[in-house]
Parts: structure tokens; C-alpha cells; sequence
């Protein structure tokens, strides 16, 4: 299936392209209600600074988000380590080209450079079935695992790819599970040592 370019399937607007490192973000299905989320693009939306398909507005939205899941809602399955090591292992060998990464308790984020095929939503949606599968075997669960959609940022510039893997290794910190990147079993910071 070839890459869609920029296109949407309703949740969010996708840059589907290969050869382009896009920033990754995969939310269990109640890391962030999607209720909530609704209500904030509705605040937003009321705010007069900000136009409706303004960049400030969608960053406001996605630094709510990203501050409501790195408190820990919802069930929070990458708590359990064998999940966490099952999902890091599935990112890594299932999609080629992943850069930093991150398993949080309730989301993963990851650098990706999408192969040519299979489209980019095709491929994430092979690691979401996969680790939805695994995840939910190894927690003696059935049902719903991801939330519906994934976030996918365009990485501009050498100075934006930066920022990102700061951010993606200091997730853990910023969310007060550790005192240092390193010392976060899952993700590309620890297994660089």
C-alpha cells in the first residue's frame, strides 16, 4: 500500500510519507479520554488568540495531552515489566529505522523513518495489533488496548530532531518516575549504556 501523504481518518491529521522521521506517539485507550480532549479543543477553540487551524493552537492542545498522560491515567499496563519488555522489543525488531523511544506507564513515544512500504499507518497498525495481542496475553486480558489513533509529528530540521530526543529520554523524568534518562529500563537512554 503506497503513502497517503497528509491525510486524515478523522482523529487527527496524518503526514504519511516515507523518508520523513516523524515523531511517534502511541496512548493506551484511556490514557487521555478522548471526552477531555474534546472539551480542550473546545476552550481552545473559545480563546480569540488563536485561529481554528492555527499551529499555536494544536501545540496548546498537545502539551495538555501529553501533561495529562505523563501523570499515569488510566490502567497503565506498561507498568507490568514483562509488557514493557515485550512492547520495546516488538518496536525494535518490527519496524526498521526506529531512533529514540520511550515506554511510558501509559503511552510510547519513538523517532520513526517509515520504510517505503508498507504505508505508515499500515505499519503502525501492524506494531498496535502485535503488541495489543502480546500485551493483552501476558495481562490475562481481552479487549480494547490503543486508543484509535496515533499521533504523528513531521520532524523540520536537525535543531526540532534535538528537541525530540530530549524530550523522548526525558520523559520519564519530567514524569517524576526517575531521577535521570538513564535510569529508565525502557527506553533507547538506558539501553545506550
Amino acid at each position: 500500500m503506497p503513502h497517503k501523504g497528509r491525510h486524515s481518518r478523522g482523529y487527527l491529521p496524518h503526514i504519511d510519507s516515507s523518508g520523513i522521521t516523524q515523531f511517534i506517539t502511541l496512548r493506551l485507550f484511556d490514557a487521555v479520554p478522548t471526552q477531555l480532549i474534546e472539551r480542550w479543543k473546545e476552550e481552545l477553540a473559545q480563546t480569540s488568540e488563536f485561529s481554528e487551524d492555527s499551529e499555536e493552537r494544536k501545540r496548546q492542545l498537545v502539551r495538555r495531552i501529553a501533561r495529562f498522560e505523563d501523570r499515569g491515567h488510566g490502567e497503565c499496563f506498561f507498568l507490568e515489566p514483562t509488557v514493557s519488555r515485550f512492547a520495546a522489543q516488538t518496536l525494535i525488531q518490527d519496524l526498521e529505522n526506529v531512533g529514540n523511544w520511550v515506554i511510558m506507564p501509559n503511552h510510547i513515544h519513538f523517532l520513526f523513518r517509515p520504510a517505503p512500504e508498507p504505508s505508515l499507518g499500515l505499519q503502525i497498525k501492524n506494531l498496535k495489533g502485535k503488541t495489543a495481542r502480546g500485551a493483552n496475553k501476558l495481562l490475562n486480558r481481552r479487549g480494547t488496548f490503543w486508543f484509535p489513533d496515533y499521533f504523528d509529528r513531521m520532524i523540520r530540521d536537525e535543531e526540532h530532531l534535538r528537541k525530540t530526543r530530549y524530550y523522548i529520554e526525558q520523559n520519564p523524568v519530567k514524569a517524576g518516575l526517575v531521577p535521570r534518562a538513564e535510569d529508565w529500563q525502557f527506553s533507547s537512554a538506558y539501553n545506550r549504556e
